[in-house]
């Protein structure tokens, strides 16, 4: 009876179902469906847009902070609004779905409920869109870096000795008492001013006393718009220009400095009293918050730079104790003083410093080594004696210090460079090539034939910087050979009976006038040189440098018979310098990136049958064969566009046919734009040094990003790149070699285009033996470094030095780029980038012949970015046979088949990997992938123990590091840096770690900084990762719908066909009307 009742009931509710179903379908229709249009799909897809919108940014600003810009609040404050309305938007979906949108026991929808929902999505999805809209910044995200400031003035390492605490302290309180506006600190040249006041400045920085800490050189001899120009540096302020007067930059930095409520300058190395308003220092009553600190020699100068006497604090910098200056004087020294025979004279040449600290050091690195007691009291007597000396400011002590230094120099040809930095101006950065070019000039190099052979004197700097007290001791020492007046202002020639008795005279940085002596200007002015009168007679005259000259007239140069170095670089010629032929011993000519209205005959340099060294890289033509055209009125119009005859050979090449003129010619910089005007047979001069650059290419031709024997071949067809005779010649002197924008090359190496048999010459099959760089990039059809045919000639010598290797933009490469029997003869590759060939599958092939070989042992730096088809990067089956014991760096970047990126065989041998990059990986699963049988099991090691570095970025697949329950151990003692960012899937870190980061204190996960607090690397992804809602970016369509039950006539909340939905989903009821909806189900 109760089981009949019970049917009847259910028939009565399906019948009442029946009967209304044509209404229920009708209210879908009608409110149903816009509803569900708005509350998912499309709201939904918006969130999407808006994150990816964040996404772009957010890599924007990592690029701007990378570059030291600062980012704009208002980015900031997008970034804040746009993280809090996804994670609402995120709770209101999720929300969604849980809301009972049932009534009456689920047979009819709660339209109610509905109506609420999808209004309020609605109003949300209005939000998204004003947030997509205040997104577009259009690359204006930050703004310029704010200056270093002087924390990031370079100094010797500042030793907080204890005889100077006094000192220190006294300096410190007079800072911060209202009263004082000045501190003047006075000592003799040596004692440290300089090095005092940087430490101050850089502790009134980091204690914020201060808004702004400046500080600016002033030297013997100000040079007011320098001074300008360091305090504008320092402060950011960068609308001073060159082209300023002095008073329209002193009152512009006057504004800049007023705005700045608490400012303290310093100024080192005055030696009179300085208007501080022709600079632009606001002072005193001026500017209440203002406080200087100046360092001087003369006690006097304190007094005078004192506006009130009440009001400057004056402070003597005394030499350092006797301690003080025995551990100064034993750390440069070494311990070789510690010995007993040496510790009783020692001490009596670390007295006769007289605590000067640049007298220890120097006298110290003098002695630095020398076990032998007698050398010791030599230098004792010579530091002993009295030596008279009229240097201002330098004590006596200081001088013969420094004397025993100069003395004390291996030979004399580093005497006489060390006198030769004192021909420049105080605190310039001389150039060694400038050092080079005025010592050949001077005699300074011995048993010297070339000027190739002096530079190779040099170490490697660009350039050094001279103490202005040790310049000042150099100068004297150096006096009666050279005459120096260089930065001293002077505004007339030197009053001097005769300067013949000088080898050497300097008047460089000076205002002198010199009309009456030299009808030209030094300062490159539109008024072009004439005839200056002061070259005539000039019969000694060995260097001469011109540059950045406008030249008129040039048959002046033709007097200087014995010139052997002349320096003409950036300079503009009106007419062809045809005098150049008759300097008969001219050794070195240099006419980098000079600008030329006519060409460069080959006349005019066939005659100079010494030269040695010819530098035309860059040289500029503007070919005015024809009238110009009268459409053109104003000259420099006329130069910036020249016209040029089609008919014209190009300079270069008439100079390149002069160059079997020049036996001794041995470095060369030129750039030739055509390689079919040089002739096969063409023979080349035997260079030991050269940048060559045939053909042209888009890429940017300045001599500064080029080093020495560096062959540019640009823009050139295959065909073209024959290998000339002449070319061999240089290729196989050649260290750098960049091939770029050459259609239709498919191989450097082929036997068949270089025209090499198996029966070639040695010297044919040593091209490339010097080969230290190679770059290939932007050629279209280049199929591989070498063809078939060269692999298999045995003989054959390539690559034996190649340290470096780049290949990028090459988009028919395929299979393999570095084959086994290639590859096993890169022995010293220690750089490889491998970019944007999109159908490489790989980049090497270990083979099977190669096993015990020590492949790639020499590799530090790897880089394979945008490689969509490579689907491994180190698949070998040993790591005897791949040993990349000296990797350091390695970067994985949008190569989106790669499933993992070691094995970890591979792994273990990583012992010195430091940085590792992994980014934009589709397909990636795994770093490390799970061990297999990899043949014999190999003793574990711990892994990555030099990691310092590691980047996991946008990896949608990422499981874990290494989720391998058997794998070798994993530690991470030196990790410093660990971000995590947009790796959804990741659910563990590494299964046999054991999560101990002593050094790593927080990680850069998803936009945020998220500190450690002790959990291990295991419990971060736990909690922060696995425990985190995933992005709605990540959420396919099956985990919409997890408790999907019904579905009727929602066409709209489907946006792609899936059927997943309903594989996963526990779908009971699926009322389906709609035609189009049907097919999408039931096929």
């Amino acid at each position: 009876m109760e089981l009949c009742n019970k049917n009847k009931s259910e028939n009565m509710a399906m019948a009442i179902c029946d009967a209304l179903i044509s209404i229920e379908g009708k209210v879908v229709e009608l409110l149903v469906k816009p509803v569900g249009r708005q509350f998912d799909y499309v709201f939904y897809r918006q969130v999407q847009n808006l994150e990816a919108q964040r996404k772009d940014v957010l890599d924007s600003i990592n690029a701007a902070k990378r570059n030291r810009e600062e980012i704009l609040v208002s980015v900031k404050n997008w970034i804040d609004k746009v993280n809090g309305f996804i994670l609402e938007a995120k709770e209101f979906l999720e929300g969604g779905t849980n809301v009972n949108l049932k009534c009456f026991n689920g047979w009819f929808p709660d339209l109610v409920t509905r109506r609420r929902l999808g209004k309020e999505a609605k109003n949300k999805a209005e939000e998204a869109k004003e947030l997509e809209k205040e997104g577009k910044f259009n690359n204006n995200i930050s703004k310029p870096a704010p200056p270093l400031g002087i924390e990031s003035i370079p100094s010797e390492q500042f030793v907080p000795y204890a005889s100077r605490n006094s000192t220190m302290t006294s300096v410190m309180e007079a800072l911060i008492d209202e009263k004082i506006n000045i501190i003047g600190i006075h000592g003799i040249g040596g004692v440290g001013k300089t090095t005092f006041v940087k430490e101050i400045g850089k502790k009134e920085k980091s204690n914020k006393h201060f808004d702004e800490v400046v500080m600016a050189v002033v030297s013997q001899n100000p040079d007011i718009k320098n001074i300008q120009g360091q305090i504008a540096s320092m402060l950011g302020f960068t609308r001073l220009t060159d082209q300023q007067s002095e008073i329209e930059r002193a009152s512009m930095l006057y504004a800049r400095l007023k705005d700045v409520k608490k400012i303290l300058a310093i100024l080192d190395d005055v030696w009179a009293k300085l208007n501080l308003a022709a600079v632009g220092i606001p002072f005193g009553n001026d500017h209440q918050g203002c406080k200087i600190i100046i360092t001087t020699r003369r006690e006097q100068v304190c007094n005078s730079m004192g506006m009130e006497r009440l009001r400057t604090k004056i402070v003597h910098l005394d030499v350092l104790s006797e301690k003080d200056s025995w551990d100064l004087f034993k750390k440069n020294v070494g311990d070789v003083v510690d010995s007993n025979v040496l510790t009783v004279v020692a001490n009596e040449v670390c007295k006769e410093c007289g605590g000067l600290p640049i007298a220890l050091v120097t006298v110290g690195n003098a002695m630095k080594g020398k076990d032998d007691p007698t050398l010791w009291d030599e230098a004792a007597r010579e530091l002993r004696k009295s030596v008279p000396t009229n240097i201002e400011g330098v004590d006596q002590r200081v001088y013969k210090s420094l004397k025993l230094s100069y003395d004390y120099l291996q030979d004399e040809e580093a005497k006489a460079c060390f006198l030769l930095c004192s021909l420049f101006p105080e605190d310039h950065n001389i150039l060694i090539e400038d050092l080079v070019r005025y010592g050949m000039g001077l005699r300074v190099f011995k048993n010297v034939d070339t000027v190739h052979e002096a530079r190779g004197r040099a170490n490697k700097q660009d350039c050094i910087k001279m103490h202005d007290v040790v310049r000042d001791v150099a100068i004297d020492i150096g006096s009666k050979k050279y005459f120096v007046r260089a930065g001293c202002n002077l505004n007339d020639w030197p009053k001097i009976d005769s300067l013949d008795q000088y080898t050497g005279i300097s008047l460089m940085r000076n205002q002198i006038n010199l009309s009456q002596q030299l009808d030209y200007n030094f300062d490159c002015s539109p008024d072009p040189i004439r005839s200056p009168d002061a070259f005539n007679n000039q019969t000694c005259l060995r260097t001469l440098v011109l540059d950045r000259i406008k030249f008129g007239d040039t048959k002046y140069l033709g007097q200087l018979k014995t010139l052997e170095v002349l320096s003409l670089r950036c300079a503009f010629f009106s007419e062809a310098p045809n005098a150049i032929r008759e300097l008969t011993n001219l050794r070195l000519l240099d006419m980098t990136e000079s600008h030329h209205e006519f060409l460069i005959p080959a006349a005019m340099v066939l005659p100079l049958s010494h030269l040695e060294e010819l530098y035309l890289f860059g040289t500029k033509y503007s070919r005015r064969i024809r009238d110009p055209d009268p459409a053109i009125e104003d000259a420099d119009l006329a130069a910036e566009y020249p016209i040029e005859g089609p008919e014209d050979p190009d300079p270069a090449i008439e100079v390149a046919a002069a160059l079997r003129s020049w036996p001794r010619l041995k470095v060369l910089t030129i750039s030739i734009p055509d390689i079919a005007y040089i002739s096969k047979d063409f023979v080349f001069p035997e260079l030991e040094s050269f940048i060559i650059f045939i053909g042209k290419s888009s890429s940017e031709v300045s001599v500064e990003n080029y080093s020495p024997n560096y062959l540019v071949l640009g823009n050139l067809v295959g065909t073209m790149v024959y290998w000339s005779k002449w070319l061999k010649m240089v290729l196989k002197r050649a260290t750098r070699l960049k091939i770029v924008d050459c259609s239709q090359f498919e191989y450097l190496i082929n036997t068949e285009e270089w025209g090499i048999s198996s029966q070639a010459q040695q010297l044919d099959l040593q091209l490339l033996f010097n080969l230290e760089e190679l770059e290939l990039s932007c050629l279209v059809t280049f199929k591989g470094i070498c063809a078939a045919s060269a692999l298999t000639t045995s003989s054959w010598v390539c690559f034996p030095k190649l340290r470096s290797l780049k290949v990028g933009d090459c988009p028919s490469l395929s299979t393999v780029l570095l084959p086994f029997n290639l590859l096993q003869r890169l022995q010293h590759l220690e750089k490889l980038r491998v970019a944007e060939c999109e159908k490489l599958e790989q980049v090497f092939d270990f083979g099977s012949e190669g096993e015990g070989m020590k492949l790639l042992s020499s590799l530090r730096d790897l880089y394979l970015i945008k490689l969509p088809r490579l689907k491994h990067i180190l698949n070998c089956s040993s790591r005897q046979h791949v040993q990349l014991c000296n990797l350091r760096f390695m970067s994985v970047v949008s190569c989106d088949k790669l499933k993992y990126v070691f094995q970890p065989s591979i792994a273990q041998a990583l012992h010195q990997l430091e940085v590792l990059w992994v980014i934009k990986c589709e397909e990636m699963e795994e770093i490390v992938a799970a061990k297999q049988n990899e043949g014999q099991q190999e003793e574990e090691e711990r892994v990555f123990k030099s990691l310092k570095k590691l980047y996991l970025q946008d990896l949608p697949n990422l499981s874990g590091f290494c989720t391998g329950e058997d794998d070798c151990p994993f530690e991470w003692p030196s990790l410093e840096e660990l971000t995590v960012e947009n790796c959804p899937k990741m659910k563990t870190f590494a299964a046999t770690t054991s999560g101990s980061t002593p050094k790593l204190k927080e990680v850069y996960s998803d936009e945020s900084v998220i500190p450690l607090q002790g959990m291990d690397l295991n419990q971060f992804v736990q909690t922060h990762i696995i425990s985190k809602p995933p992005k709605l970016s990540t959420i396919n369509n099956a985990e919409l719908l997890p408790k999907l039950s019904e579905l009727a006539n929602f066409i709209t909340y489907l946006p792609s066909p899936n059927q997943e939905i309903f594989q996963r989903a526990p779908t009971n009821k699926i009322y389906v009307e709609h035609k189009i909806l049907r097919n999408f189900f039931f096929k």
